[in-house]
């Protein structure tokens, strides 16, 4: 995904479906690890709107992601002491039977 452009406060959405294959009811869940540089996830914060849905056989779904930025100027500040020109993280959803 790619998020673009940020400022302070700013939050941004990425959308895309969910699709199940599974035989079976499962819910679904989404984890984010892996931030670089480290320290990071202090100041962005991620989540989705489908946390805990119960996905039938065959169903598919729009889910939103939304990254949002803290408004804490201590990120400025954050972003210029580990010259941060770029960041990531993995986004991993994981659907459990139910």
């Amino acid at each position: 995904m790619e998020w673009g452009e940020l400022t302070l406060g700013s939050s941004k959405n990425v959308e895309f479906y969910v699709k199940s294959t599974s035989r079976v009811n499962v819910k679904l869940e989404l984890r984010v690890n892996n931030w670089t540089p480290a320290g990071i996830d202090n100041y962005l914060t991620i989540h989705w709107d489908n946390e805990g849905t119960v996905l039938s056989p065959t169903r598919e779904i729009l889910a939103t992601v939304t990254l949002e930025v803290t408004s804490d100027d201590d990120f400025i500040d954050f972003l210029i002491e580990n010259e941060v020109i770029a960041f990531g993280f993995d986004i991993t959803i994981f659907a459990s039977g139910v």
